[in-house]
């Protein structure tokens, strides 16, 4: 599971209580970008832009899972890592991956 990595491989019922926290919020999030999208759903030209961590988006597991699930749309995701991160990451991680220039 994502979210265990992402933890470092703490464990304990504390851990099922930040996943549940983590679920929750990714949630809120989602509600809060599907009443605006449904606000400006009359103009074909609006663009929605959420600026979230990684741990939101990455694997289309957060945000981005919950406005497709609720509203059928597609969504995009850009991820941001460290500019020392690895040259290869998971196909899976984004639609896009951006690194900078180390040093940048």
């Amino acid at each position: 599971m994502v979210f265990d990595s992402l933890m470092g491989g703490h464990a304990g019922d504390s851990m099922n209580n930040i996943y549940a926290a983590q679920v929750l919020w990714d949630e809120g999030m989602a509600i809060n970008a599907r009443r605006e999208m449904d606000l400006r759903r009359a103009n074909p030209k609006a663009v929605m832009v959420i600026v979230a961590g990684i741990g939101h988006v990455m694997h289309h597991a957060g945000i981005n899972l919950r406005i497709t699930q609720g509203t059928g749309e597609p969504t995009i995701s850009v991820v941001c890592v460290e500019p020392e991160a690895p040259s290869e990451v998971a196909r899976s991680l984004g639609h896009y991956v951006y690194r900078p220039a180390p040093g940048g």
